[in-house]
Parts: structure tokens; sequence; C-alpha cells
């Protein structure tokens, strides 16, 4: 799984079908929630962009030489063609072998959040399936 980080969070991604990419300019769209810093081509295509730490309650991302947009491969027309999230860095890859398991209990409203797992150096890991998240209301809901 790919690693990345968001704020303070850690965060695993399933590789399959998702990409990372630069963070190419965003241009800004006025009226929308703090959480949603705009809009952008990537790969030839207009696409939204959530800051992944402030859309969880978390600070706004700086954008830096490390910064990454998280997107899914292009696929069947809908919400997940036109949205990225922006983590402050990637971290890597990640085998699951090398994680135990957290008990956890799951959040009903975060259903793109997944299993909670710490590594062998205490950092907290959180699984986030990227086509539940874009296709969430909460994500979709950017107006302010």
């Amino acid at each position: 799984m790919i690693g990345v980080q968001a704020g303070g969070q850690y965060w695993l991604i399933d590789g399959a079908g998702s990409q990372v990419s630069q963070v190419p300019p965003m241009a800004s769209v006025p009226l929308t929630r703090s959480w949603f810093r705009g809009l952008a081509v990537v790969q030839g295509a207009l696409v939204g962009v959530v800051d992944l730490s402030a859309f969880t309650g978390g600070a706004l991302t700086p954008v830096t030489h490390d910064s990454r947009l998280l997107h899914l491969e292009p696929g069947e027309e809908g919400p997940a063609d036109h949205a990225a999230v922006l983590v402050g860095a990637l971290v890597g890859e990640r085998a699951v072998s090398e994680l135990v398991a957290v008990p956890d209990v799951p959040d009903p409203d975060c259903t793109w959040a997944g299993a909670k797992l710490r590594d062998a150096r205490g950092r907290l890991w959180q699984v986030l399936n990227l086509r539940a998240l874009f296709a969430h209301p909460h994500f979709q809901d950017i107006a302010a």
C-alpha cells in the first residue's frame, strides 16, 4: 500500500487503481469550504482538489515540493474521475504484513476510513479508500 502523510495523520492507500502526481497550479473557487483547495488540471482533466488534512479536521496543508495529489486512474465516468486529494508528503510503500491491527470502533459517517494499524516505530496508520471517499456526500458538498 502507498503511505502518505496528511497533517499529523498517516494514511495507507491501496495502490491498485491509485495514482500519485505532483501538485500543479490550482485555481481557487470562491464560496467553497475551507478544505476545498480549488481546481487543477491533472493528466488533461479538470479536477477538484480537497485537502485531506483539513477535510479530516486538521490544518490546511502547505503546498511544498513534497506535497502530492492522490487520484484514481481514469475509469467509469463519475465523481472519482474529477477529484483528487492533497497530501503533505508521500511516505512510500508499506507492507500491511509488517503492521499490527489496532482495535477500533469505526465511525459510521466515515465509510471511506478503514482499519487502523501500527508500525514498528509506533506510528498509527489508517487505511483510506479513495473511491469511497470521492463518492461520499460530505466530500462532494463543497459549497460554503
